[in-house]
């Protein structure tokens, strides 16, 4: 879900792989199924309104397994199969999750970048926004991932 160019990468690991061996992976399921990524992009995405940061789209961006589907059958792949993986997490420690969603990965650089504000306004909004979705207690949240087997020719 990283890697720009998804054929080329899929080839690539054909290119490798004996045949008859099997490739499998995982990728986010779409946002929609991921709640605490909308609010991980949208929230940020409120204090830079002209130019939101874009980092959260990313890994949520290919979770339609028809699309990831058909970029695999043209790299030559064959068999493949998905199965969606559904759970229920618990988040123990909501202000560290609030924390690592704006500082645990690219968007802290875009927020950086952009400057204005201050990372810890946008966590403490995210934190906020985590509370009002899920519950100012015991927050549990819906995640949803996507598991693909093929096998190589």
């Amino acid at each position: 879900m990283f890697f720009p160019d998804k054929r080329a990468s899929f080839r690539e690991a054909a290119r490798v792989i004996k045949p008859g061996g099997r490739y499998v992976f995982n990728v986010f399921s779409e946002m929609q199924k991921n709640p605490y990524s909308q609010i991980a992009y949208g929230v940020p995405a409120r204090f830079f309104p002209n130019d939101p940061p874009g980092f959260y789209k990313v890994p949520f961006r290919y979770g339609d397994p028809g699309i990831v589907g058909d970029d695999l059958k043209a790299a030559g792949w064959h068999d493949v199969k998905y199965d969606a993986i559904r759970l229920n997490k618990k988040i123990a420690d909501p202000e560290g999750f609030a924390r690592g969603i704006v500082y645990g990965n690219p968007l802290i650089d875009e927020i950086r970048t952009r400057g204005s504000v201050d990372p810890e306004t946008i966590t403490a909004a995210v934190l906020d926004a985590l509370k009002a979705t899920f519950g100012p207690r015991d927050i549990t949240m819906p995640l949803e991932a996507t598991i693909f087997t093929c096998a190589a020719t």
